[in-house]
């Protein structure tokens, strides 16, 4: 059963529309309600920019501020992180043949995330022993 989030972002997708002509994607435009509710606020996918039309953002709002009010949201994530990253599902839910499959499917991710290995290269440092293979991760965590 769809989430009150699922719903409010399902009600956003028909808004979602090409950038004017001349806007560059600002990604944290987004965090900032003034700049959201501008035409200066653009998402950068595939060939081109888009935003949510004005028509839309009542919801696209609702529907992130009801995120941020989850304690596992606020823990893991930047506020300004979600309103972006959900401004970009957006967009991308918008050019699904199965919009709501998309949407479902985009929250899903979202909210339970998934394994991930973060590596950093470090510059002017040499490593004198022996290669490190890590383990295979197993699937029961």
């Amino acid at each position: 059963m769809p989430s009150d989030n699922q719903r409010l972002l399902e009600k956003v997708i028909p808004f979602v529309v090409p950038a004017a002509a001349g806007v560059e994607a600002r990604t944290s435009a987004w965090g900032d309600q003034t700049l959201r509710r501008s035409e200066q606020a653009a998402i950068t996918f595939g060939s081109g920019n888009m935003t949510i039309g004005q028509a839309g953002i009542a919801n696209f709002e609702a529907a992130v501020e009801a995120l941020l009010r989850t304690e596992s949201v606020r823990r893991q994530w930047d506020a300004v992180e979600v309103w972006s990253i959900i401004a970009s599902l957006a967009v991308a839910c918008s050019f699904a043949d199965d919009k709501k499959a998309a949407v479902a499917a985009s929250f899903r991710r979202f909210r339970d995330g998934g394994r991930s290995l973060v590596v950093i290269p470090i510059s002017n440092v040499t490593w004198s022993g022996a290669s490190e293979r890590l383990p295979k991760a197993s699937s029961d965590h």
